[in-house]
């Protein structure tokens, strides 16, 4: 089990609200989308300061994979957790949308045990 301060690098508040649910005191840095901008690139960098971890938690779409590719392209050490469809998907009206603020706060619990400080 790897033991350190984890910071979660996610696409919108939605996300940080479930995250929330699972684990209250939860260190994310919210994109709003797929931009890697200068209010990013900060929180991330000033995080790393501070002796955060960084991790892409971004759902298992399109959207997602954009997001992750544009961070590993500036900071080719992250990594990303990868969150199963099934485990986050929604039906909205005749079709399925899938995000991480679809998970039950169950699976996001177990899925981010492995990453979070002993306290946990």
């Amino acid at each position: 089990m790897k033991m350190f301060n984890p910071v979660f690098i996610v696409e919108g508040w939605s996300d940080e609200q479930v995250l929330r649910q699972a684990y209250p005191f939860i260190e994310t840095i919210v994109t709003n989308g797929t931009r890697m901008n200068n209010r990013v690139r900060a929180d991330i960098n000033n995080h790393m300061r501070l002796g955060f971890t960084p991790y892409v938690l971004s759902d298992p779409d399109q959207a997602g994979d954009q997001l992750y590719d544009m961070v590993k392209k500036e900071y080719p050490h992250i990594e990303r957790i990868h969150v199963h469809k099934e485990h986050a998907r929604k039906k909205m009206s005749t079709r399925w949308k899938y995000g991480v603020e679809y998970c039950e706060t169950d699976y996001l619990y177990f899925l981010l045990k492995p990453y979070m400080a002993s306290t946990w």
